[in-house]
């Protein structure tokens, strides 16, 4: 048996030592307490089934796979820019930019076991499975480099250094992304509606925005001009630093709901467009026209693909300023304090999320075209750092 620390005692009680003795070493438990049995002649005597090896797998049917394409090639990436600088004063510099990305054999993942469109298609799973080239496999994504990308902006900054007391930088982009297809999270398995016809998804990427605006400042001023040193030394030497972040909404896409209208096995078909989707005041009850859409139902031998674009429509646009207050202290020549205080959506302005996208199977919906989402309200905070 053994009990005790032996490692310890071994290494630090000389000139001690220790012998260990081991008794009932066939008579060891699994992890519910079931004695293993186990002999170097049957070291599997415990093992359910017996000797696992060699291993006899059953193929299971129907499951899915994923390959990569023989002859995928690495992406490709072009940049390109234009770019003119002015200096208006000494302290004041403006530039702006035409800057270009064009993109080239993006991976992405396709389907190529796709379900075969016949006379009695349907939308089961079953009937998917029966339908595909090669019924032992469900889907089976090649991972092929075919698809495109680009990015077209025009960039205008501006730059001004510490001048009577305050400083700044701002940022504008107007700019366009397209995409032959919709990749999901920076990961090749896209979300294509149809893989057959992979053209009707090209459009605006999820990324999108047309317009973005940021710019920060930084304002030191000084109101107090007398010769008390206490009333100099908490009235002056602050700053304060707001940055103001304002950009356009992104685009969405209407959905066909839960319901695979083109008999293909994924419920990721887009809604059918019957009118103009816009309209002149979105409001968080309404942000686009819901009758401007109608979902595609299940028809037997009839695979219906949606004709809505992906992302038609854009989100609600982004507002927000934050603000920063700092102020260091002298108590001593050793002796510093540091205040900070941090408002994050100080003026608490509201920032509307995306709407409901998802077409209703009945008349009406409680979610379609509503707006439920908003970002983060106003959140302050104060800090102190004493430095000896």
């Amino acid at each position: 048996s053994i009990s005790g620390n032996e490692w310890n005692t071994m290494t630090n009680t000389q000139p001690f030592s220790t012998r260990l003795t081991f008794t009932n070493i066939n008579q060891r438990t699994n992890a519910q307490g079931v004695p293993l049995g186990a002999s170097l002649s049957n070291p599997y005597n415990a093992f359910v089934g017996g000797n696992p090896f060699p291993y006899r797998g059953t193929f299971v049917t129907g499951g899915g796979a994923t390959v990569v394409a023989s002859d995928f090639e690495w992406p490709r990436t072009y940049q390109m820019n234009l770019s003119l600088q002015r200096q208006l004063t000494k302290d004041l510099t403006v530039s702006a930019a035409y800057v270009g990305t064009m993109s080239g054999k993006l991976p992405f993942g396709r389907d190529i076991n796709y379900p075969v469109l016949n006379a009695t298609a349907t939308s089961a799973g079953a009937n998917i499975l029966s339908r595909r080239p090669n019924t032992a496999f469900g889907a089976v994504i090649e991972i092929d480099s075919d698809q495109e990308a680009s990015y077209h902006a025009l960039q205008v900054t501006s730059q001004m250094r510490m001048s009577h007391k305050v400083s700044f930088n701002a940022f504008y982009t107007f700019s366009k992304t397209l995409s032959s297809v919709q990749l999901h999270n920076n990961t090749t398995q896209g979300l294509a509606q149809n893989y057959s016809k992979l053209f009707l998804d090209k459009g605006r990427a999820d990324t999108d925005q047309r317009h973005v605006f940021s710019a920060n400042f930084n304002y030191q001023p000084d109101y107090y001009n007398g010769k008390n040193a206490i009333l100099s030394n908490l009235l002056n030497g602050w700053s304060i630093s707001p940055i103001i972040k304002l950009r356009s909404g992104l685009p969405f896409t209407i959905s066909n709901g839960n319901v695979d209208a083109n008999l293909d096995g994924v419920t990721n078909d887009r809604a059918q467009l019957i009118g103009d989707p816009k309209i002149a005041n979105p409001t968080a009850a309404q942000w686009f026209n819901t009758a401007a859409f109608v979902q595609n139902r299940v028809v037997t031998g009839v695979a219906t693909d949606g004709n809505s674009p992906r992302n038609i429509l854009d989100g609600p646009g982004y507002r927000v300023v934050d603000l920063a207050l700092s102020r260091d202290f002298t108590l001593t020549e050793r002796v510093k304090l540091r205040f900070r205080g941090e408002a994050t959506n100080a003026f608490n302005m509201v920032s509307l999320g995306q709407p409901g996208t998802a077409v209703p199977t009945g008349a009406t919906s409680a979610t379609f075209g509503v707006i439920t989402t908003a970002n983060a309200m106003r959140r302050v905070q104060f800090g102190l750092r004493l430095t000896f």
